[in-house]
């Protein structure tokens, strides 16, 4: 079993992960989403559907989001992803909204009450 990371802390660590997992470049994966991006999606439905999501570890510092305006970074400035999830947040609710929930003190991710 290969464990994938996506690590977004940075905007290179974030190319990197795309380049390994396209097996591309980000040039190439941005060419060709921009040149047709329906077509970029149905050339790597399967790809993205093969990788087993359980194989992955996702690593965050903070999210932004501005969905309300940007009230809840107004009113509490920019905060770890940990700090949003426990919180009564945009991202929360939108989460809770399409059945995602995480459990931080076992690092588990689940989805549609899995």
């Amino acid at each position: 079993m290969i464990l994938l990371v996506f690590d977004i802390r940075t905007e290179d660590s974030a190319k990197i992960f795309l380049e390994n997992f396209f097996n591309t470049t980000i040039r190439t994966l941005i060419e060709m989403y921009n040149k047709d991006s329906e077509y970029f999606w149905s050339l790597n439905d399967d790809l993205i559907k093969s990788k087993n999501i359980f194989c992955q570890k996702f690593v965050v510092m903070h999210y932004t989001s501005s969905l309300n305006k940007c009230d809840c970074i107004k009113q509490n400035g920019i905060n770890s992803l940990q700090w949003a999830l426990t919180k009564e947040t945009e991202l929360k609710m939108f989460l809770a909204s399409i059945d995602v929930r995480f459990d931080l003190k076992n690092k588990e991710l689940y989805f549609n009450k899995e």
